[in-house]
């Protein structure tokens, strides 16, 4: 399999699911990369101050416990990281 390809749990619809997440990934025009293990999609937010970037991670926080799904992040200054599998 390419380096460059998502790896999907087994049973999943792995064509349709591919081209939802190829039009993400900022090879297919979106803003999103590949992790390194290729099981989930990175992306960097940067934001003009640490008090933007705080009330960002605090939305993101609010739909993650409607979602109930919480994704892997990090935070430094005015940039947060998200990563979703």
């Amino acid at each position: 399999m390419p380096d460059n390809l998502p790896i999907f749990s087994e049973g999943e619809e792995v064509e349709t699911l591919s081209e939802k997440v190829s039009s993400l990934l900022v090879i297919g025009g979106g803003r999103w990369t590949l992790s390194k293990d290729r099981k989930g999609i990175e992306r960097d937010f940067q934001f003009s101050t640490f008090k933007k970037t705080w009330k960002f991670m605090n939305i993101v926080a609010e739909e993650c416990m409607v979602q109930r799904h919480h994704p892997e992040w990090s935070n430094v200054r005015e940039t947060s990281t998200l990563g979703l599998n």
